[in-house]
């Protein structure tokens, strides 16, 4: 090849060069050589532009991921203190009432002041009333509805155990154990 000829060689564009196509070869002009240079330099700029996004992303999401966990901590610790304060409130309740003060919600019975739901907010003295009625005697005489929070003296009596002439069993009830039952 003379000097006065001129070769062109084809430049690809940096984008989509390869590296290996980046590398200087020795048939190479000094104005390709410039070229590839440049596209090096260009390449090694976008991937520590890309590294540094990517570093960003990942301390972003890393915060993220710390703001949602301090929310969820801070959620729970507001509903573990709503909690404690409703139990408060409930163990407040169960002492005023004169019952035990254990919560229900512990698992472990309440013991169950004397009386029926009415004469309870009414401060009064509760007598369970007699017959068929769940009334006590207070609120009988009032012809309101209460609710008896009260075991009677019928729920000693239990389901009794019967046999029938066709050989299986059958359960004979007592009207008002039915009617604790439902209740």
């Amino acid at each position: 090849m003379s000097s006065s000829t001129i070769c062109l060689q084809m430049i690809m564009p940096w984008e989509t060069a390869l590296l290996d196509e980046l590398e200087d070869k020795l048939g190479d002009t000094v104005a390709v050589k410039m070229a590839k240079f440049d596209e090096r330099q260009c390449c090694q700029r976008l991937a520590l532009q890309r590294e540094l996004e990517a570093k960003e992303w990942r301390m972003a999401e890393e915060a993220k991921r710390v703001c949602k966990e301090q929310e969820a901590e801070a959620k729970r610790i507001r509903e573990l203190e709503a909690e404690c304060k409703w139990l408060e409130e409930e163990t407040r309740r169960a002492q005023q009432a004169g019952g035990s003060s254990v919560p229900a919600l512990t698992g472990k019975a309440i013991e169950r002041p004397n009386g029926c739901s009415m004469c309870i907010k009414a401060g009064e003295e509760c007598k369970p009333g007699t017959g068929r009625s769940k009334l006590c005697v207070r609120c009988q005489k009032l012809k309101a509805k209460c609710n008896l929070t009260t075991r009677t003296m019928d729920m000693e009596k239990r389901p009794v155990d019967t046999t029938s002439p066709q050989g299986g069993e059958k359960w004979k009830h007592h009207r008002k154990s039915k009617a604790m039952l439902r209740w």
